[in-house]
């Protein structure tokens, strides 16, 4: 059992589940630097915070997604769940490449229903990819 320090949470659109994006080191690999994104969920309907639970949905090497937490500090998101269980999170970023203070936006998504080239070395089903967010997004305060 472990701790996962959540970046995002939403809901499915029925509002009968909770998922959530984190990062976490893999313990049984000699890389301790290497992070997973892990996608979890929650049980159906839990009738408080006493009786939630989670499960993984899927993970990946989170260094081959934007947003990947060893290069980023001060990350803001937001993510959602569609009803086809496409989970998508939406974020930004304080550059660490720069003198100046530039907010960086980026995204990942990870489609459950999708196939990802063997060349990455997933070894779940669904699929991760990466969400390009031009410069000029207006991100509102």
């Amino acid at each position: 059992m472990g701790v996962l320090d959540l970046l995002c949470i939403t809901t499915d659109p029925d509002a009968t589940t909770f998922y959530g994006l984190a990062y976490a080191e893999d313990y049984n690999s000699t890389d301790l630097k290497l992070q997973y994104a892990v996608l979890v969920k929650s049980n159906t309907n839990p009738s408080s915070p006493t009786n939630l639970t989670w499960s993984v949905v899927s993970m990946f090497n989170g260094s081959q997604l934007n947003g990947y937490p060893n290069s980023v500090n001060s990350v803001d998101t937001s993510c959602v769940m569609s009803a086809q269980g496409v989970f998508t999170m939406l974020g930004r970023y304080k550059s660490t490449f720069s003198s100046t203070e530039i907010m960086v936006p980026f995204g990942i998504r990870f489609d459950p229903a999708g196939t990802m080239d063997p060349n990455f070395g997933h070894k779940g089903s669904g699929a991760w990819m990466n969400i390009s967010v031009a410069d000029g997004f207006n991100w509102g305060q």
